[in-house]
């Protein structure tokens, strides 16, 4: 996914990097794990993975609508929106956003292919890559 870097933020207690982001579909926030801490305003493609596992029918619901959606609250709960693509037998299920396949670990019955699905997660995990 294309996201562009729009603030950086260093949680001195953990030593992680956190950065807000944008993209076509919305706003996020995601712990950075690159080598190299971005930039505010750079631009970037990433994979982008769920940190928890979400609970199908808890954190993982039918989408009011078929619209690609990623955005996030004051609390940082992220909240993704899309195609559910494939789900493997460990959980790991794929989420299409736009052109983006989004990784989101799971548990439990996983709802059927090719359902618009949204998604509640505390952090997702961001990982840089050159195309």
């Amino acid at each position: 996914m294309h996201i562009q870097i729009t603030d950086v933020l260093f949680d001195a207690e953990t030593k992680l990097v956190m950065v807000e982001f944008s993209n076509p579909f919305g706003v996020g926030v995601g712990e950075w794990r690159g080598e190299i801490t971005p930039e505010r305003f750079s631009h970037h493609r990433v994979e982008i993975e769920t940190a928890n596992r979400l609970i199908w029918g808890q954190d993982i619901l039918p989408a009011p609508d078929e619209h690609f959606i990623m955005d996030y609250d004051l609390n940082q709960l992220v909240t993704l929106q899309g195609t559910l693509e494939a789900v493997q037998p460990d959980g790991v299920a794929y989420m299409r956003i736009g052109t983006a396949l989004v990784t989101v670990k799971t548990i439990g019955d996983p709802l059927p292919l090719d359902t618009f699905v949204r998604a509640h997660a505390e952090k997702i995990i961001l990982f840089p890559y050159e195309p």
